[in-house]
């Protein structure tokens, strides 16, 4: 196993707010995202281009607040994609991946 870092940087991917595929083969770096209502938010990111995927992580915020995770610096590699599910609230925020 390789845990050197390649160097470069993550690319940034927005949220929709709602769900939402990242098709292109990719290494998984992080998410942050923030509660844009009076609610709380769940979603939870999939490998694949659905929910029918392996679950990588699930995030949960309370209304005024946000959650993140960083996988860094090798990050994980996700060659069918991402798949952001959206289970609760309107989520704002991005994801990280190279």
């Amino acid at each position: 196993m390789n845990n050197q870092s390649d160097g470069q940087p993550a690319r940034i991917v927005t949220l929709t707010g709602a769900n939402q595929v990242i098709s292109d083969p990719t290494i998984f770096m992080g998410i942050s995202v923030a509660d844009e209502g009076t609610g709380s938010i769940k979603i939870h990111v999939y490998h694949g281009d659905s929910d029918d995927g392996h679950p990588i992580v699930s995030l949960h915020a309370q209304s005024g607040y946000g959650d993140q995770f960083w996988y860094g610096p090798n990050g994980i590699l996700c060659p069918d994609g991402l798949y952001v599910k959206v289970y609760n609230g309107t989520p704002a925020g991005c994801v990280f991946v190279k």
